[in-house]
């Protein structure tokens, strides 16, 4: 690179990388500079902060001539980067932005990259973000928008402005938000299970009645939020800043305080003792209790916990179970007709011939469960997680399951006739054995590496279903509803080609 062109260069970037020194100065003699002067004088340059939401986003691009790259959307010299006084980072364009992309970059002599970081550097991977289910939205400016009622299971908002955005009654469940801006947020009744805070900003956002289970919170900023209502099943405040936090009637079981102690009740608002005993109250302790063949039609049990709980012919019809603990509960036989569970934690769970008909199960996790021979009809199970469950011979006759997540579910036998699995994941499940999907509506499902092997899907919706990878051996597609699906070889369809 000869010296007329990089005085072009150092002209056209001086506003952003305060260049104009000497224009015959070679880049080792540059180098040499910078060190001569960091022993003897303060550093002068004054350097951009970092801006964590927009760092991901406006990621390192090299140009087509690989002799630039954008940083924050301007140029800078690729191949002129000089050492920084650690003499182990580089600095380009006087940028701290450089010093987190480019920490321990591999430079030649001369304080250059050399090949092989130049190319770990172009091709960084880069993924447009999609506001799907394990979408890739890291660092993305999502402030003020709505994203309410979306099925967005594990994305990744990473470092993501989601500030003043509406996020109420979403399904994220373990989602990455580490270290995103939720300040001001709307956040109510959302489903945030098992997701990443850590480092998060929640200044003032409104977490009312969300379901926080299993979420790490380590470090995040909570000042002024408000958690009413809110399910705190194991989830972890350690190093949380809690200035100000609301957390009237909330439900704490073995989660962890900013102490790092662990709570089963709110640490901050009462200082009464546990409740001695089994209570059949709103957030009462039974876990474990023998509650077999007990007649508990229509009783208020929200936030309760009845994890280990024997509850087998139990009959819970109409009651009110909404957060309630029922982990490893048995439920063998159990009667719940149009009970509420929703945010329910279900998971590993025997609901063996259980009987769930027009039940609310949305967002319910069900992870693990063991629902054979479970009436399921005409139930809500909106966003509900059944990852690896077992739903062997159950009847989900016209539910909706709209959202669900069916990863890896057992579905052997199962009834589906007239469900609505609209935007279902059900990569990997299997649907064998006769499974009937009659009528019903696939739109953008996804059945990648699915088994639906002499499945019945007559008059089925299949609009952008994902069948990419599925084993369709002698499956009944007759009078299927095609349009813009994909086929096992990956090929969108827009009619039957089976």
């Amino acid at each position: 690179m000869n010296k007329s062109y990089l005085l072009v260069i150092c002209l056209l970037l001086t506003t952003f990388t305060g260049c104009i020194e000497d224009p015959a100065l070679e880049p080792a003699e540059k180098v040499d500079e910078i060190k001569d002067e960091s022993d003897n004088t303060e550093e002068k340059t004054e350097e951009r902060p970092t801006d964590h939401w927009t760092f991901y986003r406006d990621f390192v691009e090299c140009d087509p001539n690989n002799d630039s790259i954008v940083a924050y959307g301007e140029f800078v010299d690729c191949l002129n980067m000089d050492l920084a006084n650690d003499g182990e980072s580089i600095v380009a364009a006087s940028s701290e932005f450089a010093n987190e992309v480019f920490s321990m970059a591999d430079l030649d002599v001369d304080g250059n990259l050399t090949s092989s970081e130049f190319d770990y550097i172009k091709n960084y991977p880069h993924f447009e973000c999609e506001l799907v289910p394990y979408g890739h939205c890291s660092g993305e400016d999502l402030s003020g928008q709505d994203l309410s009622e979306l099925n967005l299971t594990e994305i990744d908002l990473s470092y993501a402005d989601l500030s003043g955005a509406n996020l109420s009654g979403a399904n994220f469940h373990w989602a990455d938000f580490a270290d995103a801006n939720l300040a001001g947020a709307n956040l109510t009744g959302t489903t945030l299970y098992g997701v990443n805070l850590n480092g998060a900003f929640l200044y003032y956002a409104d977490l009312t009645g969300a379901n926080l289970g299993h979420a790490d919170l380590v470090g995040a900023n909570l000042t002024g939020a408000n958690l009413t209502g809110g399910a705190l099943m194991w989830t972890d405040f350690t190093d949380a800043i809690v200035t100000d936090t609301v957390f009237t009637d909330t439900y704490w079981y073995y989660s962890i305080w900013t102490d790092g102690e662990t709570y089963d009740e709110n640490p901050t608002i009462t200082e009464e003792e546990p409740v001695e005993g089994c209570e059949l109250v709103p957030y009462g302790h039974c876990s474990g209790e023998d509650l077999s063949g007990q007649d508990l039609t229509g009783m208020e049990l929200s936030g309760i916990d009845l994890s280990y709980a024997n509850l087998t012919g139990t009959t819970l019809y109409g009651a009110n179970l909404t957060g309630a603990n029922l982990y490893q509960a048995d439920l063998t036989d159990a009667y719940l007709p149009f009970a509420e569970l929703i945010d329910a934690d279900l998971s590993n769970a025997d609901l063996t011939g259980a009987y769930l008909g027009y039940t609310n199960l949305t967002g319910a996790n069900l992870y693990d469960a063991n629902l054979t021979g479970a009436t399921l009809w005409y139930a809500d199970l909106t966003n509900a997680d059944f990852s690896n469950a077992d739903l062997t011979g159950a009847t989900l006759y016209d539910a909706n399951l709209t959202g669900a997540i069916l990863y890896d579910a057992n579905l052997t036998g199962a009834d589906l006739e007239f469900a609505d699995l609209t935007g279902a994941d059900l990569r990997y499940a299997d649907l064998t054995g006769g499974v009937d999907l009659g009528h019903a509506d696939l739109t953008g499902a996804d059945l990648t590496g699915a088994d639906l092997s002499y499945a019945d899907l007559t008059a089925a919706i299949l609009e952008s279903a994902d069948f990419t990878g599925a084993i369709v051996t002698d499956a009944d597609f007759i009078d299927t509803y095609w349009y813009q699906t994909i086929w096992t070889d990956g090929v969108s369809y827009n009619e039957n080609q089976a």
